[in-house]
């Protein structure tokens, strides 16, 4: 194999591992702005359940009730 070949192996060989990089690179910000998403309808999901659970309070029914029914423990039903 001449030097010109060798040369145009390794520059294709380079091409191959940066784009993989990029691909990687890609790939990590596609899972990031997944979990991001998924942090943020969690974040509202626990949020609207705490609404839910000072509104039944509100209407007097008991902790242990909105808890059964809520997933939310006593203690942070207790904060609300």
């Amino acid at each position: 194999m001449d030097e010109n070949e060798e040369v145009k192996k390794a520059q294709r060989e380079l091409e191959k591992i940066s784009g993989d990089e990029h691909e990687r690179y890609l790939s990590e910000l596609r899972e990031k702005y997944i979990l991001d998403q998924k942090a943020t309808e969690d974040a509202g999901y626990y949020k609207g359940i705490k609404a839910v659970a000072k509104k039944l309070l509100q209407q007097k029914i008991s902790i242990e009730i909105i808890s059964q029914t809520t997933g939310l423990t006593k203690e942070e039903i207790e904060k609300l």
